[in-house]
């Protein structure tokens, strides 16, 4: 059995940062088709339909690690969730929608993951869970994971963007 390296808080706080880009790139695709059937309604409705996005894309946020505990932002840099006592299994899913939601309070969790020994943030003390490097990953293999992750949220904007604005020209 191989022997797993805990991540870095650095490279787990860029990771963090593109699930969070990811995620709610991916909100604003679905916003715009949204949007693009309530063009009609006034401020105030387009208002709530976008309010009632929020508990959604906050409850997909939680299940982010669902796939084998990696989410799109540990895929590209090589890490995973695992459980402390085995650096091997991928912990249950309700242990990491446990670990998840505890970002809720998100400044309490960046005090215990800086101050943690074993690279932990609250979520992962509640679920014992640990961050572990996935497996050796080179930086242009993060940067074209990173490319490809851009292009794909672009052409999202853009096709959601040129059916908006067909809407306004028609």
């Amino acid at each position: 059995m191989e022997k797993r390296v805990l991540s870095s808080r650095t490279i787990r706080v860029f990771a963090g940062l593109v699930d969070y880009v990811f995620l709610y790139s991916l909100a604003g695709f679905f916003l715009f088709f949204i949007l693009n059937k309530t063009l009609e309604l006034p401020a105030g409705e387009i208002g709530m339909k976008i309010l009632t996005l929020f508990p959604v894309i906050s409850l997909v946020y939680c299940f982010k690690d669902s796939i084998y505990g990696i989410s799109p932002g540990k895929y590209v840099v090589g890490i995973a969730v695992r459980t402390k006592d085995d650096f091997e299994k991928t912990p249950s899913l309700f242990l990491l929608f446990l670990r998840n939601i505890s970002l809720i309070v998100w400044p309490l969790e960046i005090l215990v993951l800086m101050f943690s020994k074993k690279k932990q943030r609250l979520g992962d003390l509640l679920a014992k869970t640990i961050v572990v490097r996935n497996h050796e990953v080179r930086l242009r293999y993060v940067l074209l994971r990173l490319f490809v992750i851009v292009i794909i949220i672009t052409i999202a904007f853009a096709v959601s963007a040129n059916v908006i604005l067909q809407k306004f020209i028609t």
